[in-house]
């Protein structure tokens, strides 16, 4: 794991080759992965507690003002519509809205956060942006396979704030160590 600052202002952390974090001061907060396996039902069942707890940290550093916690999951993903990660974020307390329709500010603001993975249905890098500058949160699963150049497809938010998907695929598989002191891995010692 490094660190490294980006500008005064933004913080960019690289975890395990395969998840990055970004956090602005007057910002919400990106999260990006690279697969989208980590939060599937099949992730779940190779690293219960953990992912468990992973998704648990997810929806706490996702919601930015610690209010009742409203999730978007705007996605037709395995790897986020399972039922697993589902019941995990219902049972931490969360609203959690699954729909790939209208992707704009005002259907945004509705909610703390927006799961993205795969498919982009009506998304827009601009309009994500947007919505996390303005204080929410957005969490990125890539490596779907779902889009050619998936990466630069995604770039075009993430660059942004200073961070890059590089290549789509990275050969990373199977349940990795995770060893990091960022809050969003407290309790995390492995993942899927």
């Amino acid at each position: 794991m490094f660190n490294r600052t980006l500008t005064p202002c933004c913080k960019a952390i690289v975890l395990s080759g395969a998840l990055a974090l970004a956090q602005t001061a007057w910002a919400g907060r990106v999260i990006l992965n690279n697969d989208e396996w980590t939060l599937s039902n099949h992730g779940f069942s190779v690293a219960t507690a953990s992912t468990t707890t992973f998704a648990q940290n997810l929806a706490a550093f996702m919601n930015v003002d610690g209010g009742p916690c409203n999730l978007l999951v705007y996605s037709g993903n395995f790897g986020l519509i399972g039922p697993s990660l589902n019941a995990t974020l219902m049972g931490g307390g969360c609203t959690v809205t699954y729909g790939t329709g209208a992707f704009d500010a005002g259907t945004l603001s509705a909610f703390d956060g927006v799961l993205l993975g795969g498919e982009q249905f009506s998304y827009d890098a601009a309009t994500l942006t947007a919505y996390v500058n303005g204080g929410h949160s957005a969490y990125i699963a890539a490596g779907t396979a779902r889009l050619a150049y998936e990466d630069a497809a995604w770039d075009a938010f993430t660059q942004s704030f200073g961070l890059d998907f590089g290549p789509s695929y990275n050969g990373i598989i199977g349940t990795l160590p995770i060893n990091g002191g960022h809050p969003l891995l407290a309790g995390v010692s492995q993942l899927y």
